[in-house]
């Protein structure tokens, strides 16, 4: 994938609108475990990968037990 914050948005939006859980932190997952995947959109990779690791960190927030 060229742009990885199309995933963190994903996850931000639609798996906390279905209250997905699972779905949220795969999407997530995988945006931290892609490589240097694309080196036109390295800056907005790192990003999406900061955002990424955050809301991971948030995830119980979003999705109370």
């Amino acid at each position: 994938r060229r742009n990885l914050l199309v995933l963190v948005n994903m996850a931000r939006t639609y798996a906390v609108r279905r209250q997905d859980r699972d779905l949220y932190r795969s999407l997530l997952v995988e945006v931290l475990e892609a490589g240097d995947i694309n080196p036109e959109q390295r800056l907005t990779n790192m990003i999406a990968k900061r955002r990424a690791e955050r809301y991971l960190r948030q995830i119980d927030e979003r999705f109370p037990r």
